[in-house]
Order: C-alpha cells, then sequence, then structure tokens
C-alpha cells in the first residue's frame, strides 16, 4: 500500500467524500467497511505499507510483486504533490514496466501535470476529466465479454459511485466495467507489467473477491489462485498444513455450497448452513 503516511499510519482508513455524506445510522459515522482497505483484508498476500518518501529515499523493496494507490485526489493517501516528484513518478513507472504489478483506486497518482490529470495515465490506461481536456473526445471502449479479474462476478459489481468522470486515454486498455462513459474498472498491460483501475471500491464480499483476483492478475500470477481457494465468493477456507486441518467458512446469512481448490490440485464440493465454519482433516 502506497501513500504518504507509510508503515506509520497503517490500516488508517481513508473513507473519502461519499462516505462521509453516507448515513446510515444518525449516531455513527461510517467509517470501518467502506473502502479497499476492509476488502484486502484477511486475503492470502503480505502485506506492508510504503511512503512516498521511502521510494524517493530508497526505491521499491525487491520483494514488493504489486503496489496498490487508493484514496481521493489532494489526499495524503492519493499522495498529492508526490506525484509531482519525477524520482517517484519515475520508480513506479519504471517498476510497472519491469513486471511490477499497480492497482490505483479512486484517484490514484492524482496531480494536474504533464498535460494530463493521472500521472500514470499512460499506465492504467485511464485518466480523469477535470475542465482541461473537454474538447478532446474520449477513445471509444466497451467492457470486454469476460476477464481473470471479473470472473466470480454474478452481476454487476458495486463500485460506490455512478459518477467517475474517468475516461479510456489507450486503445490498448481492456475496459472491465463502466456506467455509460464513466469507467469504473480497466485493466492495462503496460511493459511486462499489469495495472488496474477501480473508481472506488466499498467493502463487501463481492469487492474483496474482485481485489483478491486484481491482486494475481497484476502481478501476473493468476495461475497460484487456486491453492486452497473457494470459488463462492461468500465462502472462504484456511489450510493449517503442521495439523493437516482444513476450515471452510460460510461468511453469509444464506446457505451456501462451494467447491474448495485444494493446495495438491485437487477439488472438494463443501455445503455450508448460514454463518457455520466446518473443519475438514
Amino acid at each position: 500500500m502506497v501513500n504518504a503516511w507509510g508503515n506509520w499510519k497503517a490500516w488508517i482508513n481513508s473513507f473519502g467524500a461519499p462516505q462521509k455524506f453516507l448515513v446510515k445510522r444518525p449516531d455513527v459515522i461510517q467509517v470501518a467497511g467502506t473502502n479497499l482497505l476492509e476488502c484486502l483484508a484477511g486475503l492470502p498476500v503480505e502485506i506492508q505499507f510504503l511512503s512516498f518518501a521511502e521510494i524517493e529515499k530508497s526505491g521499491i523493496p525487491k520483494d514488493v510483486n504489486v503496489l496498490i494507490n487508493d484514496g481521493d485526489a489532494e489526499t495524503a493517501w492519493s499522495g498529492g504533490r508526490w506525484w509531482g516528484n519525477a524520482k517517484v513518478a519515475a520508480g513506479i513507472r519504471a517498476f510497472i514496466h519491469q513486471g511490477g504489478g499497480f492497482i490505483g483506486c479512486r484517484g490514484p497518482s492524482a496531480f494536474p501535470s504533464n498535460g494530463r490529470y493521472f500521472q500514470l495515465a499512460d499506465v492504467m490506461g485511464v485518466d480523469k476529466e477535470t475542465g482541461r481536456t473537454l474538447q478532446s473526445a474520449t477513445i471509444p471502449a466497451t467492457p470486454v465479454a469476460s476477464h481473470f479479474i471479473t470472473a466470480d462476478l454474478t452481476g454487476p459489481a458495486d463500485f460506490g459511485t455512478h459518477e467517475t468522470f474517468v475516461f479510456v486515454s489507450d486503445p490498448a486498455t481492456q475496459l472491465l466495467a463502466a456506467n455509460g462513459l464513466h469507467v469504473m474498472a480497466a485493466a492495462k498491460p503496460y511493459g511486462r507489467g499489469r495495472s488496474v483501475f477501480f473508481g472506488g471500491l466499498p467493502f463487501d464480499l463481492t469487492n474483496a473477491r474482485l481485489l483478491h483476483r486484481a491482486i494475481f492478475w497484476a502481478a501476473g500470477r493468476e495461475g497460484d489462485l487456486k491453492n486452497w481457494f473457494c470459488a463462492n465468493p461468500l465462502t472462504d477456507c484456511a489450510w493449517y498444513p503442521k495439523s493437516r486441518k482444513l476450515v471452510v467458512v460460510n461468511n453469509s446469512s444464506e446457505p451456501q455450497v462451494t467447491t474448495v481448490f485444494r493446495g495438491d490440485g485437487k477439488t472438494m464440493r463443501v455445503t455450508l448452513k448460514p454463518s457455520v465454519s466446518r473443519w475438514l482433516g
């Protein structure tokens, strides 16, 4: 996770303007469960928080596969003026071009400069209309029929907004979801690497699975996804090798059936009652 704070303020929610005005209960501010960090929590990946200052000083650590930049424009989470730092922007761009992955959400790399709004517009294949390019036509794009990232969707995903004012800026962009001309999700190769853009990612189990797949796609490791993995996004599993025990969990309030992809290439079908976990040996 790349932001201005780094590990100093790890796991601090950036819930953004839409959530500030979202009132589900008048006595509770809607903070937890509203953004990408909630989708990320619990996924089978190692997570570290990296600041732009660390990237400027030491570059991107060798063990990083995917960078995620999530936040509204002009916030510490998105980065603001840091994207005007040539060393930082060039270092991140080089990381992706040489085979790394990048996932941007809401206002990733947002900083008006160099004739663009998203400084990584060339990487993500999308840019945002802020009134400076109103006379420019957008590149026509139709959502792709199928993609690794969206393979588990059974209906439209909830991106938390109906308008992003983000448009396709590169013919190589793979449009994953849109509302009219507003890009909600997109993917694009960049050199030997890959990038993904989300207009927003409020927490639900479907979006957690969407992010799960996006991370593996951006890392170029699609073949590693189905390793102790549940086909049904409403279920999850964990394998404990020392005790050789498997737990399968139904995270929903309805009965669920899921296929578990084991670590040995075999599969098993599991039926679960609402909100129940089953241990299997």
